[in-house]
């Protein structure tokens, strides 16, 4: 039986978001969406928004084991080198093909690849770009739009970027998120599909909100469940200064139905400093699913993350206070990773989580930090590592059930892993 991490985070109080209704949203059909003609503009390198690290003066939760592995190593649970790791082949790769380039789009920096896979089709979407694949990996030609082309009837004057994506398998719905750019104000761009497939014949329907009434809502997160969208932002100031992070639950049955009912719950990060830098929404097929989640890094320690639960996503939603998951220690990644043949390094963002998902009633999200040899957290350790969990017991006292990391063990020149999907 699985030892769990230790959790703290009693829920003393729930807190009640501001709902808003914003009428019926915008359809257009595909063949619509593709007649439009972007406008037009000269490609150059452009760098979608300012880039945000995470401080690495945040102490080290105190009770976080410095181990790359949950349980900690033991005779019954070794540390296994890649030569004495046993081959299992579950799966094979099957079809690797170009999503998107720099040349499809007006040279956005960075590009913040996204896709989904439906019953169908492949929906890929980059900042620039949407474009629809068959399962095979041949673009279908169906959708293949600049993201600002396809947004146009929400967009404001600005541009769009951050995008998300999601095929949704209870409805058989796509669901595509991005943000705005304007410096204040902006807004968050929510689209839905009319099906599965996508067609000329088929169509979205389109939303915005606001992100924030007077700052920037920055790196919108998406999940979906059976009852609501769940969209987190990081809030920042004129000056780039994170001020605090919100949560958004968008009810999925008025979604689909051509209006939006968004609640919102603001300061997620609470008045000691602690809460969830970049909450995630959870994504989840659970069908008898009553809750909702979102999910991040603690924004007061390492070591640390934090789960927000909402309580009826389909009625009046309300959320949960921090609850806080004690997990092996973290750091922040290296701060680039190396590119052979050039000397201006990779970008490793920080040590957000890059998604969570719900599975048979567990969640499993990632991140990536800097470890040693040893796949130890570790200031100093020279590489990146990919760190993931698997979070049990949701509706009670979510604990750690298992967590590992994905590193190299060289002394020299080890290989990355960063931004690492779930």
């Amino acid at each position: 039986m699985p030892i769990a991490l230790a959790v703290g985070g009693t829920l003393f109080a729930r807190q009640t978001g501001v709902t808003w209704n914003g009428g019926q949203g915008i359809t257009e059909s595909v063949a619509q969406i593709m007649a439009r003609k972007p406008a037009p503009e000269t490609f150059r390198v452009r760098p979608v928004l300012p880039r945000f690290i995470r401080s690495p003066n945040i102490p080290q939760n105190p009770n976080s084991p410095d181990t790359a592995q949950w349980p900690a190593p033991n005779a019954k649970t070794p540390v296994l080198t890649p030569s004495q790791t046993p081959l299992f082949t579950p799966q094979v790769v099957g079809t690797s093909f170009l999503g998107a380039q720099i040349s499809d789009t007006i040279g956005y920096v960075p590009p913040d690849s996204m896709a989904d896979a439906g019953w169908s089709q492949i929906l890929v979407c980059v900042n620039g770009r949407i474009r629809t694949f068959t399962k095979d990996g041949a673009a279908d030609g169906v959708l293949n739009a600049t993201t600002d082309q396809f947004f146009s009837s929400v967009l404001d004057s600005s541009s769009t970027a951050d995008p998300r994506v999601r095929f949704d398998r209870l409805s058989g719905r796509w669901f595509v998120t991005m943000i705005t750019t304007v410096n204040s104000s902006n807004l968050v761009l929510l689209a839905v599909s009319s099906g599965p497939t996508i067609t000329t014949n088929s169509s979205f329907t389109f939303f915005s909100f606001t992100a924030d009434p007077v700052n920037f809502g920055d790196y919108d997160t998406l999940g979906v469940d059976a009852n609501a969208l769940y969209i987190g932002v990081n809030v920042f100031d004129s000056n780039n200064n994170l001020v605090n992070t919100t949560g958004f639950v968008v009810n999925k049955t008025n979604l689909m139905n051509g209006t939006l009912t968004v609640t919102t719950f603001t300061n997620l990060i609470d008045g000691t400093g602690a809460g969830p830098e970049t909450p995630q929404g959870v994504n989840n097929d659970d069908p008898n699913a009553t809750e909702g989640y979102f999910i991040g890094v603690d924004a007061n320690a390492y070591g640390t993350l934090v789960v927000r639960r909402v309580s009826d996503p389909a009625g009046t939603p309300v959320i949960s206070t921090n609850i806080l998951i004690t997990v092996p220690a973290t750091d922040p990644p290296m701060g680039g990773v190396p590119a052979l043949g050039s000397t201006n390094p990779l970008d490793d963002l920080d040590d957000r989580l890059f998604a969570a998902r719900m599975h048979d009633g567990v969640l499993w999200t990632a991140h990536n930090i800097e470890v040693n040899s040893t796949g130890v957290a570790n200031s100093h350790g020279g590489r990146d590592g990919s760190r993931w969990y698997e979070i049990t017991n949701m509706t009670g006292t979510p604990s750690v059930l298992q967590s590992g990391t994905l590193y190299d063990t060289s002394s020299s020149n080890p290989t990355n892993y960063w931004i690492p999907s779930c």
